[in-house]
């Protein structure tokens, strides 16, 4: 049978060739089974569908242009053309709440904090804080000023009045945002500008206006910085809720901008504090919450000073403050006095409360000023510094611990043991009961490692000189840093027969290579006393070309007698011949002005650039091993040279160097670190000391006295009187050839101490006498 379930079967027609029986299956099977399967179809609209029923019987249905009812799609959906969406409605509708103050209509302009007498008093934009009010939720507008009034909840959206009592939660009530978009007139609660907001710029919550937006981020010691919402359009924001950061005065990491250096000191409530940019402010007085101007005449302020004013008064909120830089550097230095007069170099606190040039010996000085090279000025502002001459316990006025830092920066000091913590060359006992001396004690001299004293005197020698290593107390506080040694030094010049005014006593540094830092501004920080209050010491740099040296005296500081902290910042001259030889740069300091008084001198370091950084700690093994490229020995820190090294009677200690004998009676030694050039190379006996010999620890005896004994295999020693018992036959910066000719056979045991020397021991005028 045909298939008449389906439009597209058609009956087919009857011929005349037909049977009865035919009709009647026809009939049945095509006619009579096609109409029993009619059926009457209707359409329905709705759910996004619409049915178009046509005149002709013909039934149409469309997708709606609006669908009002939620359809869930469980496949992918394709659009070809464009998707309208309205966003803001979506993120509003999902963030809004309604707040309803305690009490109702009335209490909107009372204790919850809302401006204003009414809701009107509430504009958009404004943050809201959650607070706790007799255990029911008290809602109020935020403020930055404080860690608990600066707990956004999120920022007004809109709000609604009903226009007749009784006011409740559905007809009197302000809608806020916790996220998402606010849209609406921003010129009330925009505090920067009185404007609309700005698109892609960051609004925080003002510590000043309550509720109110700033694009200032707070920098103020007790604020907190909560960013609330990112500008779109000028009416239109996107709420930002981010934990808030409460600025702490210690000036850690992440604080906004909190300097440990400067803070923002509060003046109160009042206008009219006078304090102004660029004067020396002190916490000394009773107006003003204690602050005040400190001047150049009120010695009995000076304890008191605290920093400089890098602004003048401001107002933040209902307060006015200034900002105090206590240490450090400072940009755009207000270095010009209450004359229009500008300052270079060191300044002083002037009698006019600003900084002056001029130091009379018993003001302080205040700072380093330096030009910016683009026509403004740079200072570095030193707290609390020791006024020259001053008779007071100069401690309580020190600079500040380990120097002035700019951030956090430790830069590397270009002087090899400035710390004099190494003594390669002291001799025990040499300079007296109270320290160790040095070789050559008189004249042109090393001392402590890569530090020389250059006698510059063209008459008489000096007399009364000394050269001391001292120790400091291990729990001493005056010198920062646990230094362990400090040398102090004497030379008494005078008007000795002979001597002129250009003659000289130097202490430096030399540092290898006369290239180093010319031309390059440096800063020269140390730590320093004398015997007597007032004294002087000149900063000296010599430039050594190989054969011509050249010295310049940047500047001078006064000393007293306690430890005091300084530097200075200079120029190193430009050199304009060619270097030939051992060159070198001299760092240090001119003495001879000393008079009849001893200075001592302390971690001394040298750096690139205008400002001092924090001398870190040294490494002592690290330290010594700089030191061996120029001088080193066989001997620990501990033994002097040319001394006897024995740990009993017939061994020596384990400093020295011990081999074996072989048929050749020689030893290749490398040294430990290598040399700056060839050395000049010095043997020592452990056992007594002699130079030029080596112990036979088979014989028990040096070299030079086994002549008459026996070794192994009863072979007989000798030693020929005026020949060398040991020698270096061969050496370069790395090593050396030892030979032992005279004085041994197979298989003894050989011990010696050496002394490498190659360090810069140019332009020594005068020699030790």
């Amino acid at each position: 049978m045909a298939d008449v379930d389906t439009n597209t079967n058609q009956i087919p027609y009857l011929t005349g060739n037909d049977t009865f029986l035919d009709w009647v299956n026809h009939y049945n099977n095509y006619a009579v089974e096609k109409l029993n399967n009619l059926e009457l179809y209707t359409g329905f609209s709705g759910d996004g569908v619409e049915v178009v029923v046509g005149t002709t019987g013909d039934m149409r249905c469309n997708l709606s242009s609006n669908i009002t009812k939620g359809i869930t799609f469980s496949g992918d959906i394709v659009i070809s053309g464009a998707l309208t969406y309205d966003w803001d409605a979506a993120l509003l509708g999902a963030v809004k709440q309604r707040i309803f103050p305690l009490g109702g209509y009335t209490a909107i302009g009372g204790s919850a904090g809302w401006t204003g007498t009414s809701l009107h008093g509430v504009t958009v934009g404004q943050a809201v804080r959650i607070g706790m009010s007799g255990g029911d939720t008290d809602w109020a507008l935020a403020r930055a000023d404080n860690a608990y009034s600066a707990e956004v909840v999120g920022v007004v959206s809109g709000f609604t009045l009903g226009s007749a009592p009784p006011y409740t939660v559905s007809n009197t009530y302000v809608e806020v945002t916790t996220h998402g978009i606010v849209q609406g007139d921003f010129t009330e609660a925009n505090t920067d500008w009185s404007s609309g907001l700005s698109a892609g710029c960051i609004y925080f919550l003002s510590p000043g206006v309550t509720g109110g937006l700033t694009t200032i981020e707070p920098t103020i010691a007790g604020h907190v910085v909560k960013p609330v919402l990112l500008g779109v359009t000028a009416d239109k924001g996107l709420v930002l809720n981010y934990r808030g950061q409460y600025l702490s005065s210690g000036g850690t990491g992440g604080t906004g901008g909190v300097d440990y250096n400067r803070f923002y000191a509060n003046l109160g409530t009042v206008a009219g504090s006078g304090l102004l940019r660029g004067m020396i402010i002190g916490r000394a007085g009773t107006d003003n919450n204690g602050w005040k101007q400190v001047f150049g005449n009120q010695v009995q302020q000076y304890p008191h000073i605290v920093g400089i004013a890098e602004t003048d008064e401001f107002l933040l909120g209902s307060n006015y403050y200034i900002q105090i830089a206590t240490t450090g550097w400072i940009d755009n230095f207000p270095n010009i006095d209450s004359l229009g007069v500008p300052h270079l170099g060191k300044v002083y606190l002037g009698p006019d409360g600003y900084v002056t040039k001029v130091g009379t010996g018993t003001n302080p000085q205040v700072g380093i000023v330096w030009n910016d090279g683009v026509g403004g000025a740079e200072g570095v502002w030193l707290a609390g510094t020791i006024p020259e001459g001053s008779t007071e316990n100069a401690q309580s006025h020190s600079f500040v611990a380990e120097g002035i830092t700019y951030g956090t920066a430790i830069n590397e000091n270009l002087l090899i043991n400035g710390g004099f913590d190494i003594w390669q060359r002291t001799l025990g006992g040499g300079g007296g009961a109270t320290g160790p001396g040095v070789e050559g004690s008189t004249g042109s001299t090393h001392f402590a490692d890569r530090w020389v004293r250059v006698n510059g005197l063209s008459g008489a020698t000096a007399y009364g000189w000394s050269i001391q290593r001292r120790s400091f107390d291990l729990n001493q506080t005056d010198v920062f840093g646990e230094p362990k040694y400090y040398a102090r030094l004497k030379n008494i010049v005078g008007n000795l027969p002979g001597n002129t005014s250009d003659d000289y006593v130097h202490i430096e540094n030399r540092i290898e290579d006369v290239r180093t830092c010319r031309g390059e501004t440096v800063n020269l920080s140390f730590w320093a006393k004398c015997g007597i209050t007032g004294s002087t010491m000149g900063i000296a740099v010599t430039q050594y070309d190989g054969t011509t040296a050249s010295s310049t005296y940047p500047a001078e500081v006064a000393l007293g007698t306690l430890w005091g902290k300084h530097n200075v910042a200079f120029a190193v001259p430009n050199i304009t011949t060619t270097p030939t030889g051992k060159h070198y740069l001299g760092m240090g300091f001119r003495t001879e002005r000393m008079g009849n008084q001893y200075y001592d001198i302390a971690k001394v370091k040298l750096e690139r650039g205008n400002v001092a950084t924090i001398n870190a700690k040294v490494n002592e093994s690290e330290e010594l091993d700089k030191c061996k490229r120029y001088y080193q020995r066989t001997y620990t820190l501990d033994e002097r040279t040319h001394s006897v090294t024995m740990l009993d009677i017939n061994t020596p200690s384990i400093s020295v160097v011990d081999f074996t004998i072989t048929p050749n009676k020689d030893l290749y030694y490398k040294f430990p670190v290598p040399m700056r050039d060839v050395p000049t190379i010095t043997f020592f006996s452990p056992e007594s000391g002699y130079t030029g010999d080596a112990y036979n620890r088979s014989a028990s005896k040096d070299l030079r006295n086994t002549s008459g004994t026996y070794g192994y295999n009863q072979e007989a020693r000798v030693y020929r009187p005026g020949s060398p018992a040991i020698g270096a036959d061969y050496s370069d910066k790395n090593g050396m050839y030892v030979s032992i000719p005279h004085g041994s056979v197979l298989f003894d045991d050989i011990s010696f101490h050496c002394v490498l020397d190659a360090d810069l021991t140019e332009n020594m005028p005068r020699p030790p006498t």
